[in-house]
């Protein structure tokens, strides 16, 4: 169990290591501050070192990288904002302010970036990239309105076409060019279904016949993806222009030109939600322990492993901060 977070102070070309069993959670929470308060903060938790990075990348949902020399903070994870890409934006924007004079970029392929930061080769670290085979006789068509898990539009000579599917995106990307023959099978999805549907769709192929052109929308749990996924797509699609849209469904549209409406979220609600979740400090994120009887059935133990450091500030001031921001946000935009 846990919420791993690996993180790691670039320092004179030289990377320092830390690491919570249960940071990941809290990346938004803790990463928001500024580097006065965050550098010593990330600089007192546990120490870490190249070989316990290396083993469990497999199971980290959190990384940061702060490079001291380029002035630069690399996240990714956090509950709130990891796996919503509009709330993850405002959360940069913020972060921003903040980290003035930083370049704050969200860490799309997650504990890699400080994996490339000890000078390893991924592929050592992350494993083999596992994918499924795509078999034509079964499509997954979504039959029911509104519930599709993946939307696939096609553009060709005749125009735009949208279909809706329940099985994952891979699935699909892995097909290659068999999969344009084998929409023919498949039932249609109306513009009206999209925008009236219960859920809209979190990954996306749009399929571009005309340009021989691919773009891709994916939403991930944690906020990060596995860079060689986009090989995997090329090594399937030869010839193919790929491109990856990471900033969630309502950029699909402009990227793909597609021309169904997503409704707009209010930035007031968005801000609220940023705000609970940042500002609430460590008395509403600590788990509460958990008994573990012992062996001799003598009573119970603590569970010592839910427990978090958390950057020093009190709800007052998370909320003065946050307040600060939002004022030299839109001073920024007036």
């Amino acid at each position: 169990m846990g919420s791993r977070a690996h993180y790691a102070i670039v320092r004179d070309g030289n990377a320092v290591l830390r690491y919570s069993h249960w940071g990941a959670q809290h990346v938004d929470a803790d990463l928001l501050w500024g580097p006065d308060v965050v550098i010593p903060f990330v600089e007192s938790l546990d120490p870490d070192v190249p070989e316990h990075v290396l083993l469990d990348a497999t199971w980290s949902e959190g990384a940061v990288l702060i490079d001291l020399d380029q002035k630069r903070l690399l996240v990714s994870g956090g509950e709130t904002i990891g796996p919503d890409p509009e709330l993850r934006r405002l959360w940069l924007r913020l972060a921003r302010v903040a980290w003035k004079g930083w370049d704050v970029v969200w860490a799309y392929h997650g504990i890699a970036h400080v994996v490339d930061a000890l000078g390893v080769q991924r592929d050592r670290v992350l494993g083999k990239l596992q994918s499924t085979t795509f078999d034509a006789s079964k499509l997954y068509t979504c039959h029911t309105q509104g519930r599709a898990r993946m939307l696939l539009s096609i553009k060709d000579e005749h125009g735009l076409e949208h279909y809706g599917f329940d099985a994952p995106v891979e699935y699909y990307l892995v097909a290659g060019e068999q999969l344009i023959d084998c929409l023919q099978r498949c039932r249609l999805y109306s513009v009206d279904e999209l925008e009236k549907g219960h859920k809209l769709p979190e990954d996306a192929i749009f399929v571009d016949k005309l340009n021989r052109r691919l773009v891709v929308t994916l939403a991930p749990v944690f906020g990060f993806y596995d860079a060689r996924i986009l090989d995997l797509i090329k090594a399937h699609w030869p010839g193919w222009t790929v491109d990856m849209n990471y900033e969630g469904l309502r950029l699909h549209p402009t990227v793909a030109d597609l021309d169904f409406r997503i409704p707009e979220r209010d930035r007031a609600e968005l801000l609220t939600i940023l705000r609970n979740a940042v500002c609430a400090g460590p008395t509403k994120h600590a788990p509460a322990a958990v008994g573990i009887s012992r062996a001799d059935g003598s009573g119970s133990d603590q569970n010592p492993l839910p427990r978090h450091k958390f950057v020093s500030l009190s709800t007052d001031e998370r909320l003065r901060l946050f307040q600060e921001m939002v004022r030299n946000l839109d001073d920024e935009q007036a």
